[in-house]
């Protein structure tokens, strides 16, 4: 598909949510907005430009970094603390020559949609539970289990904290630092939730004076050590945060992107390798790690990287060795992006170069970049953890510096205070780190002249790198933005899809039964559905009596199935090689006692043509080997003939249940169960759990159980019992070993090595493989009859009861009232019409 027809489908989404009928139900109103959002986002996508997101740790330099990219160093706030977490979005064009660049009009602010909040906090409380495992707590976590504090109010959570993490001196709290912060955070949300509700899903013009003033949080760290209570103030307003800084802080981590339009100087980057007659988009990400907003950082970048189709990901130069890279590929993955696409995705940027101490290099001659690594950690640092995240394509690695820039086309900025004093200090070294570098490039190149390592370091010391982080960024656009940009679109449209299914599956097919009669059609069909199921529970109980006795259950011929087992076992032990063996040395019905063969001498056609020796079996470990073997092949032998059997019993129990199982799957009763389910519990997972429980009676495939391979092990109870099975020690010497001492003459010594003894042996054998085999057959035919007993209990409580079937379906009739007016013909839903329509859609070939 195409982004035209992507887009066109968003659309048709759009169109049919809007005409789609939707009861006053909360569940369904969660999936509709759910839906929704996702239309809105893919076609955010397609009207997008190619998006450029810049990546990193908070300290890295990102902000001064872009705006240096555009000429205007202090374009957006440069702090050395992680004071915000907002994604910024850059709209860029060009603008006049000769005029600096900068942003053009009022900010817009957009904010979280409520599905977009309710994940927002369902991931930080998931980053919650995880913390709390950590420090082994999980008590701790009953309370929160399915908890939704957007949907279902903020009480719970307050409770929650008073009780575990703040509950007073007199009690135990969890003092782990980790969860600590987390509930801080999310008590943050939980109040710009409760103060800004108008806020959700809105966007507002908000001027930038207001919008650096209002979103820088200060230096401040969060009080860890007190309940977060809920500050009391009034309502935010859409009016309220476009005047007030201090409303719009407050407003902050319900933020999801802030958007800036951006005038390029041309002199700086034309973006005419970009463009076209588009605008650029450029994204700075919130650096992760930061302490007032984290796990709503990280949430914001894992949600909006999805929509990148070139990523920047800058290291800081002199400390590189951090994992926050890997975070943000971790993020990549996990939008399902493959690896192939990831590789043609990413740059990689070592920023503030210029940091970087002097390498301990030879004073002079050819250099070659390994020896380079060798003699600077901080550059090998760099270099390895960039290789990696861009698949050993050293080609897209960059080394900038923007003091360097500053310094090297001297471009103005109007930093004050102690980022002023900073810079200045940063410019007074400059002239002697080009120096530095620049013979080092000029010693790279002698060795190899066309390594792109060294071309990076040439490109930093010409202008800090920046001129060449354009022209990469333009070529990678080019050359893999569009094909980055409908990958991404394929993948938000498969979520659509997968978001229109769901809300498909939960509307009914008409709308809700209405009035006295219809309530009472409705609750009638239920009631005899439900009343045939309840039977065939109990016929089907019935039947699973079948196997309460195990010595009873037959395989699928009609023979008893541990009988038949049994019987193939003995007659395997008594074809055993062993007793042709040993009575082969039978002499007058008197075992020999052979002495073992002696070797003969080296050489001859006996050295080219070995023979493996045979096996003598003169003590009882010889015959252990058989009998292992044994145990397990009929073990086996045994399982495979039950789970046949449990297969056979299955088909024959479905066929009696096929009428039930048309019944529950007919579209009428499916509208009616979810419908009325919806109505009863007003969660929409609920339902679906419910309709799976229901739908167990009518298919049982579930009863089925796996035939184990020829390849799988008797382990576990099974092995313990075969070796403790063993009928003899498992080392001792028969009486036909020649190691045996007898006596001539000593007639009851003879007597042992009689062949009868041997057959007595066989019998203890053949016995003990039996009764292994069986009692394992047994446990099993127990263990599966008490499993699915336990199974059809739990399919009992899944069972509509009468009450639930009134109260789903009330019937409120006025005295004197008679039938219900006719009702009038319903055309198919929108959306229902609208799926199917994809559906013939994917059944076209070539399309």
């Amino acid at each position: 598909m195409s982004v035209t027809e992507l887009l066109q489908d968003a659309r048709a989404v759009i169109t049919a949510l809007g005409a789609e009928p939707f009861d006053d139900n909360a569940a369904l109103l969660k999936w509709r907005q759910e839906l929704e959002q996702h239309a809105n986002d893919l076609i955010q996508q397609a009207q997008d430009p190619i998006a450029i997101g810049v990546v990193g740790e908070f300290s890295v330099g990102k902000s001064m970094l872009i705006g240096t990219l555009l000429g205007r160093p202090d374009l957006l706030p440069v702090e050395q603390r992680a004071t915000t977490g907002n994604v910024t979005a850059l709209y860029l064009r060009p603008a006049e020559p000769g005029t600096r660049t900068a942003i053009d009009g009022d900010a817009t602010v957009r904010f979280l949609s409520e599905p977009e909040l309710s994940r927002c906090v369902e991931y930080m409380l998931s980053e919650l539970a995880a913390a709390l495992r950590q420090v082994h707590r999980v008590e701790a976590l009953e309370q929160l289990a399915g908890y939704d504090p957007v949907a279902d109010g903020w009480d719970r959570f307050d409770a929650w904290c008073r009780r575990h993490i703040w509950p007073g001196p007199d009690a135990e709290a969890i003092g782990n630092l980790e969860v600590r912060k987390i509930a801080v955070e999310l008590a943050a949300m939980r109040d710009g939730h409760l103060a800004g509700r108008d806020l959700l899903k809105a966007q507002v013009s908000v001027s930038h004076a207001i919008v650096r003033a209002a979103l820088d949080l200060g230096d401040e760290a969060p009080d860890l050590d007190e309940f977060p209570r809920r500050p009391g103030l009034p309502a935010l307003t859409l009016n309220g945060i476009q005047t007030d800084s201090a409303q719009l802080q407050r407003s902050f981590s319900l933020i999801r992107r802030v958007e800036y339009r951006v005038l390029v100087d041309p002199d700086f980057w034309p973006l005419d390798g970009l463009r076209g007659d588009n605008e650029v988009l450029l994204l700075d990400f919130p650096g992760l790690t930061a302490r007032r907003s984290a796990k709503r950082d990280e949430f914001l970048s894992r949600s909006v990287l999805r929509d990148i189709h070139t990523i920047i990901t800058v290291y800081d130069s002199g400390k590189a060795g951090t994992d926050v890279p890997d975070k943000f590929y971790t993020m990549l993955e996990e939008h399902g992006r493959p690896r192939t696409e990831l590789r043609e995705s990413i740059l990689a940027v070592g920023n503030a170069f210029d940091r970087v101490n002097e390498p301990d290099l030879p004073p002079s001659g050819p250099i070659t970049l390994e020896r380079l690594r060798a003699a600077s950690q901080q550059y090998n640092d760099l270099y390895n953890g960039a290789l990696l995240l861009v698949d050993k394509r050293d080609e897209r690695i960059v080394l900038t510096s923007s003091v360097v820039a500053i310094e090297k086309r001297g471009i103005p900025t109007s930093f004050t205070g102690q980022e002023a004093a900073k810079l200045a200090t940063a410019r007074a070294g400059v002239p002697e780190v080009l120096v530095r570098w620049r013979s080092v490039a000029r010693r790279l190149v002698e060795a190899e002249p066309d390594s792109p390592g060294v071309s990076t370091i040439e490109a930093f010391v010409a202008d800090g790198g920046f001129d060449h982080l354009r022209r990469l960024i333009e070529r990678h656009a080019t050359e893999h933005g569009v094909a980055n940009k409908l990958s991404t679109m394929k993948r938000q449209h498969a979520r659509l899809r997968e978001a229109l299914e769901r809300l498909c599956r939960l509307l009914p097919h008409h709308d809700l039964p209405r009035g006295a009669n219809a309530m009472e059609q409705a609750r009638a069909k239920l009631l005899e559905l439900t009343d045939d199921m309840r039977r065939r529970h109990e016929a089907l109980f019935r039947a699973l009596g079948d196997f309460r006795d195990p010595l009873t259950v037959v395989m699928a011929a009609g023979e008893p199935l541990i009988e038949a087992v049994q019987n193939d076992a003995t007659t395997a032990v008594a074809s055993w090689e062993a007793w042709r063996t040993v009575l082969q040395r039978a002499d007058g019905g008197l075992i020999r006692k052979d002495a073992p063969a002696a070797q003969g001498p080296a050489g001859g056609l006996r050295a080219r043509f070995p023979t493996a020796p045979r096996a003598r079996y003169d003590s009882t470990g010889a015959f252990r080997e058989p009998y292992l073997e044994t145990c397990g092949r009929y073990i086996h032998a045994g399982r495979r003939a039950f789970a046949e059997a449990v297969r056979v019993w299955v088909e024959e129990q479905s066929t009696e249940t096929a009428e039930l199982r048309l019944r529950i799957n007919d579209d009428d009763i499916q509208d009616l169960l979810r419908t009325g389910l919806l109505r009863l519990t007003g969660d929409a997972d609920t339902v679906e759990t419910r309709m799976q429980g229901l739908g167990l009676l009518a298919d049982l495939e579930w009863f089925i159980i796996p035939a184990p391979t020829e390849a799988e092990a008797v382990d576990g109870e099974a092995a313990a019992a075969v070796e403790y099975g063993f009928p003899a020690e498992r080392e001792r010497a028969l009486p036909w070993n020649v190691s045996v001492p007898e006596k001539a003459g000593d007639r009851q010594q003879q007597m042992v090595r009689h062949q009868l003894y041997l057959f007595r042996q066989r019998r203890e054998l053949d016995n003990a493989v039996v009764s292994v085999v069986t009692a394992e057959l047994v446990r099993q035919i127990e263990a599966f009859y008490e499993l699915r007993r336990d199974d059809l209990a739990v399919v009992s409580e899944q069972m509509l009861t009468r009450d639930e079937i009134r109260r789903m379906f009330p019937v409120d009739r006025p005295a004197g009232q008679e039938e219900d007016a006719a009702e009038p013909d319903r055309s198919e839903s929108p959306l229902r019409s609208l799926l199917r329509q994809w559906r013939e859609r994917d059944d076209q070939p070539g399309v």
